[in-house]
């Protein structure tokens, strides 16, 4: 982990022996005899001396390889493995759309993994941190004798009503007159990738509740 804490995948790891050492060794090993000719191997020339070449350049890669495993199996540091999380998890989630890149994959493969879940206006306060944005969450309730006379007149819908007013939001999108009929007032951003925190507030609300955004 660097020191701005973020998590960054492994790159190449040298090999503890280059392709040179391998090819050196095999060649050490290399039966006796008529058929096992040394002067074309040890001299670097021939048939046998370019399959051995070859080979030591394979053993070099799985010698990297190997420097690396035990990173690229953890989520945060994850390279070659990265399909595999993604299968197993779901991803790329349907409210972010595709990776940007492999960093933004390990973002969301970890944040499925610790991720907790929750119906509290905390959990949804903090998942809206998460991303970037300050919400700020407003419940109702029905309308009685006793209220306060500058409370909102709600009728018997309104307690399963919950409105998030997204704080200072940019590139928020306004209705046009000439905009479709069932097209929101406002939403947030231009494109479905840019509508990320209200696609997961719809998916992860109570399936009873309705809700309602506002941008300031």
């Amino acid at each position: 982990m660097g020191t701005d804490n973020t998590w960054a995948a492994p790159g190449i790891v040298a090999a503890r022996n280059t392709a040179a050492d391998y090819a050196g060794v095999l060649r050490r090993l290399l039966p006796r005899g008529r058929v096992w000719t040394r002067d074309g191997v040890d001299n670097d020339g021939g048939t046998q001396a370019a399959v051995l070449d070859a080979l030591a350049v394979t053993a070099e890669g799985l010698d990297s390889e190997a420097l690396t495993l035990i990173a690229t199996g953890f989520p945060a540091t994850a390279g070659q493995l990265l399909p595999e999380w993604d299968e197993t998890l779901g991803l790329p989630d349907a409210c972010f759309g595709p990776f940007a890149n492999d960093a933004a994959n390990r973002q969301q493969v970890v944040a499925k993994l610790i991720g907790t879940g929750g119906q509290s206006i905390p959990y949804f306060e903090s998942l809206a941190r998460t991303l970037g944005y300050v919400i700020h969450i407003t419940e109702f309730a029905i309308h009685t004798v006793i209220s306060p006379v500058t409370a909102p007149v709600a009728g018997l819908d309104w307690p399963f009503t919950w409105e998030v007013e997204i704080i200072g939001t940019p590139g928020v999108r306004w209705h046009r007159v000439d905009g479709p009929v069932r097209e929101a007032l406002s939403c947030l951003g231009t494109t479905p990738t840019e509508q990320v925190l209200e696609c997961l507030l719809r998916r992860y609300a109570p399936a009873h509740t309705v809700l309602i955004f506002r941008y300031s």
